[in-house]
């Protein structure tokens, strides 16, 4: 579907072009989502609301995202990532006043979200 450039660089050296590609994996691609990331997921996922949670899907796979015990949880979780107008941190905090999820649990969650390609996550200097 395209590509996007997040850097250019110059090398001379084998010693370089790996200090380049370290650097700039670094700086683009982080390992977790932190509480001041902002959120939101992948463009290539059709998302669709549930009775009990959420589904995240391409035309070859999907992911179900659904508990009846949590479904409120897991529905408010999934617009606010959808919606792509918020931080984890602050999405940790409504869902724990909202439904007495720990902070914790979110982050995790949204780091599982992460892990497994669900997240689109933008240039760390850009705003949510």
């Amino acid at each position: 579907c395209g590509y996007i450039v997040l850097e250019r660089a110059l090398f001379d050296s084998a010693a370089g072009l790996r200090a380049v590609l370290e650097g700039m994996i670094a700086r683009h691609m982080p390992e977790a989502v932190g509480p001041e990331d902002p959120v939101r997921f992948g463009g290539h996922l059709a998302y669709a609301d549930c009775d009990d949670g959420f589904r995240l899907g391409t035309d070859f796979a999907a992911v179900h995202c659904r508990d009846p015990a949590r479904a409120g949880y897991l529905r408010c979780l999934g617009a606010l990532i959808r919606a792509g107008e918020s931080r984890a941190g602050d999405i940790a905090l409504r869902c724990f006043f909202q439904f007495g999820v720990p902070e914790e649990a979110t982050l995790a969650t949204l780091n599982g979200f992460h892990v497994r390609g669900l997240l689109a996550m933008p240039p760390q200097d850009a705003a949510p």
